[in-house]
C-alpha cells in the first residue's frame, strides 16, 4: 500500500463529493431526506435545542457517532452486566429550575421521565468516622451542623434565609440567554445589601466558606457541594458555589427513575415524534 502525504488526503477528501455528485445546482435529493437543521452531537445540551427546534416545527437530524445518545447524560452498563451506572450527572438539581422542566415545556413526562426525591438529600462521611447529613427538614439539617459547632448551625440557617433572598434573582439569571436581560451582578446591585452580595459573588467560594463557618466537619461538607460544579472553589468569582447546599435545601436533589440517561432517552423520544 503506497503512502499518501497528509496534504495529498486533505486535497484528494475535498474533491472526492464533486466526483460523485452531479454538477447541478438545481440537484437535490428526496424530499423525505431534506432537513431543515442539522445538529452534530446528541449530548443532552444539543438534544433540547433539537428538541424546542422540532417543537417549532422545524425538521431536524440529530446525529450521533456512539451508540447511546445523551454524552455525560446516559446510563449504561460500565462494569458488570446488568448493573448500569450513570457516566456523568446523577442528580439533576439545577435543571428542575430550568424553564423545561418547571413548566413542563417538552411534555417529557410523556416521554418516561419521572423524578424521584430522596430524603436525605446529602450525606458526606469524614475520615475520623463522623458524619454531616443533609435532611429535607431545615431543623435536622441545622443539627447536624450542631453536632461540630452550635456557631455553625446558627450559621447555616443564616446562610439559607439570605440566600433565599436572591434566589429568584440567581436562578432566573441563569436560565436567560446573554442579550435578554441585565446580567447578575447588576440585578445584584438594586437590592439593598447588593455592594454585599456583588463582593461576595467576586469572592471565592473557599473565602465565604471559610468566614462564614469554625469547623471543619462544615467547612469539608459545604467545599464539597461547591466541588461538584467542577470548578476550583478556591478560585475568584466563584461565590455563588458556596451557596450550593442553600439552594437545594428547599428543591432537594430529583434523580430520573431508572438512572440519568432517562432524560436524553425521553428527549430522544419526544425529538423522534
Amino acid at each position: 500500500m503506497s503512502k499518501v502525504s497528509r496534504r495529498e488526503f486533505v486535497k484528494t477528501t475535498a474533491l472526492a463529493p464533486l466526483a460523485a455528485a452531479p454538477l447541478s445546482l438545481g440537484a437535490q435529493g428526496p424530499k423525505e431526506d431534506r432537513f431543515d437543521i442539522v445538529v452534530a452531537g446528541a449530548g443532552h445540551n444539543s438534544m433540547i435545542t433539537a428538541a424546542y427546534l422540532a417543537k417549532a416545527g422545524h425538521r431536524c437530524l440529530l446525529l450521533e457517532g456512539r451508540p447511546i445518545v445523551g454524552g455525560g447524560v446516559k446510563t449504561a452498563e460500565l462494569t458488570l452486566r446488568g448493573f448500569k451506572d450513570d457516566v456523568c450527572s446523577t442528580s439533576h438539581a439545577f435543571l428542575l429550575d430550568n424553564p423545561m422542566i418547571k413548566n413542563d415545556e417538552l411534555r417529557l413526562r410523556d416521554y418516561g421521565l419521572e423524578y424521584i426525591d430522596p430524603d436525605p438529600i446529602f450525606h458526606v462521611p469524614f475520615a475520623d468516622g463522623s458524619y454531616l447529613t443533609q435532611w429535607r427538614d431545615v431543623d435536622r439539617t441545622s443539627d447536624e451542623f450542631g453536632k461540630f459547632s452550635k456557631k455553625d448551625a446558627a450559621a447555616y440557617r443564616q446562610m439559607l434565609e439570605e440566600f433565599d433572598s436572591i434566589k429568584p434573582i440567581v436562578m432566573g439569571a441563569s436560565f436567560t440567554p446573554i442579550g435578554f436581560g441585565k446580567p447578575l451582578n447588576d440585578q445584584l446591585g438594586q437590592l439593598p445589601r447588593g455592594k454585599l452580595w456583588q463582593r461576595r459573588m467576586a469572592m471565592s467560594a473557599w473565602e465565604l466558606i471559610r468566614d462564614t463557618f469554625e469547623d471543619e466537619h462544615s467547612r469539608t461538607f459545604l467545599l464539597f457541594m461547591a466541588h461538584l460544579a467542577a470548578e476550583p472553589p478556591d478560585a475568584p468569582m466563584t461565590g455563588r458555589l458556596a451557596y450550593g447546599a442553600a439552594r437545594q435545601q428547599h428543591s432537594g436533589r430529583p434523580i430520573p427513575k431508572g438512572g440519568s440517561g432517562m432524560l436524553t432517552q425521553a428527549l430522544a423520544r419526544f425529538i423522534e415524534a
